[in-house]
């Protein structure tokens, strides 16, 4: 009898509203963000505080200027989404649901487990992103003096993924 993808497809349907719950919120905020961008612009003395050494090493160069478009999605977007994505991950694991020794008694190779809950967990942070995705362009709609290259964003959503997983 070939198993081989059950798991997996278990994981994503047991969590899709979830996966739906957190995409909406993560577009929500990603809104927020964006829309936010115009009146942040405006405060100069956040800037020059951000000019202070200690803090650009801490953060980068690129990223202290947030007056600059590319800084201001660094500094609010890609500094606190791998925290709030890796609160889903731990909220959505097997031990916190309380299924994990349900789970471990299948009839499944250990390894297979693990891949295939690792795909899941690949598979719906993808979903989340592209949520998070949306709600950037969505927001450029009301704030066109965020202009970034939309290829360049997804390429960056998409190096979340590592740092999630991490």
């Amino acid at each position: 009898m070939n198993n081989t993808g059950v798991i997996f497809k278990r994981t994503l349907r047991d969590q899709r509203k979830t996966i739906i719950g957190w995409g909406i919120t993560m577009a929500i905020y990603m809104l927020y963000v964006v829309v936010l961008y115009p009146t942040m612009q405006q405060l100069d003395y956040l800037n020059e505080i951000m000019q202070v050494p200690l803090f650009q090493a801490l953060v980068g160069s690129e990223v202290a200027d947030f007056t600059t478009p590319g800084g201001f999605v660094g500094m609010y977007v890609f500094l606190y989404t791998p925290l709030i994505l890796a609160v889903f991950a731990i909220l959505s694991s097997e031990e916190d649901q309380g299924t994990l020794d349900v789970l471990l008694a299948t009839p499944v190779p250990r390894s297979q487990l693990i891949l295939e809950k690792l795909a899941a967990g690949i598979v719906a942070l993808v979903f989340i992103l592209l949520g998070t995705f949306v709600g950037y362009l969505v927001g450029v709609v009301f704030t066109p003096s965020l202009q970034i290259d939309w290829i360049v964003l997804f390429l960056a959503f998409l190096n979340i993924i590592p740092v999630t997983l991490l």
